[in-house]
């Protein structure tokens, strides 16, 4: 199911490219690769900037289907905030969204809820991800959410492959193309890149865009550099529920 979202990508590609994988086919690989991890593990750290100004958030994750799950994020600029988000399988805590001029407070909730659905991993993520500092597409295809997969690929207005390249010494394809801040949206309004690895693992992604801030236009480049690892053995400890 997830492999047809990107179905109609793979008709862009042209006979002379039949020998290498199409843009549909690597990611399609990489989002299958996500989809089907029983545990992950890694981090993601966003460096964001202008041509004068620069921040970093790092996001530490780790989880375990069917529902234990570990987010950590933490900024590197103004007052250091962090956030965390756990769940040990029988309950999740994690940040309300921040109310301006109020303390930020923690809330917890149960797995099984009282109308006798349990919930998953993909469920606990859908309600926590709010209350976090970089809700990111690296994040989003990590936890593989049918529905946060749709949106993403509502943002590749278009899609190519431009070849292979090296990032941290491994080899990768580049994709990019341009990019909308959500499908709906009349136009483009940046562009995007995605390096993915020959095995499937995303290693980075990246967004270009021109923003308005305070009536002045500046460039602004997202970049996350992305190293998780699947199926691996992850720290059970991490999953403590904190309150």
């Amino acid at each position: 199911m997830i492999q047809a979202l990107f179905l109609a990508s793979a008709l862009l590609a042209g006979a002379a490219q039949q020998d290498a994988p199409s843009a549909s086919e690597l990611i399609s690989k990489m989002i299958a690769k996500y989809n089907s991890a029983k545990t992950l593990k890694g981090t993601i750290v966003l460096r964001q900037g202008t041509a004068t100004e620069s921040a970093t958030l790092t996001t530490q994750i780790q989880y375990e289907h069917p529902a234990k799950l570990y987010i950590r994020q933490q900024k590197d600029y103004g007052d250091r905030k962090v956030w965390l988000v756990t769940s040990d399988g029988k309950h999740f805590s994690y940040p309300a969204p921040q109310v301006i001029g109020q303390d930020s407070k923690r809330l917890a909730e149960p797995i099984n809820l009282a109308s006798g659905k349990v919930l998953g991993l993909r469920d606990i993520y859908s309600g926590v991800v709010g209350g976090i500092g970089d809700r990111s597409a690296p994040l989003d295809i990590a936890i593989s959410r049918t529905e946060d997969l749709q949106y993403l690929r509502g943002q590749w207005y278009t899609v190519r492959v431009d070849g292979v390249t090296k990032v941290r010494d491994v080899e990768a394809y580049s994709i990019s193309g341009q990019w909308k801040e959500y499908g709906d949206a009349d136009h483009p309004s940046g562009r995007f890149q995605m390096l993915i690895g020959k095995e499937g693992d995303l290693m980075r992604y990246v967004i270009e865009q021109t923003l308005d801030l305070g009536g002045q236009r500046f460039n602004v480049t997202s970049l996350w550099e992305v190293d998780l690892k699947v199926n691996v053995e992850v720290d059970q400890k991490l999953f403590k529920l904190v309150l």
